[in-house]
């Protein structure tokens, strides 16, 4: 009598494929962030070096990896590799120079900030 049987493959077959097909973790702002973070999966990894690469932009967006233009090249990368990254498109006021205070002694003095109606200046 043999081991293998007809139906004993296909059950094998079966648990296999549902094996390959496991949910991975996605941040839910992930489909909508226009850059992401790559993480460096590399095992001799030494003290200092940064779990986390980037910003990057995102080209293209497929079910299971996204195209991301890296400095060089465009690379296809895994959805669990990638960290969705918040980026700061404002630009921050400059400084009005008008307001400089020069003391006695040439130094430049930056305004006291007083917050007396509770709003910020």
């Amino acid at each position: 009598m043999s081991l293998f049987t007809p139906s004993s493959i296909q059950r094998a077959q079966a648990q296999r494929d549902s094996n390959s097909k496991r949910a991975i973790f996605m941040h839910k702002e992930l489909p909508s962030s226009s850059h992401v973070f790559i993480r460096n999966d590399a095992l001799s990894k030494k003290p200092l070096i940064p779990t986390y690469n980037g910003p990057y932009p995102v080209i293209e967006r497929n079910d299971k990896y996204y195209k991301i233009q890296l400095p060089n090249k465009d690379v296809n990368i895994s959805l669990d590799r990638l960290k969705s990254a918040f980026c700061i498109t404002s630009t921050t006021e400059t400084s009005d120079n008008s307001h400089q205070y020069i003391t006695r002694s040439g130094r430049v003095s930056k305004p006291t900030v007083r917050f007396a109606s509770g709003e910020v200046m």
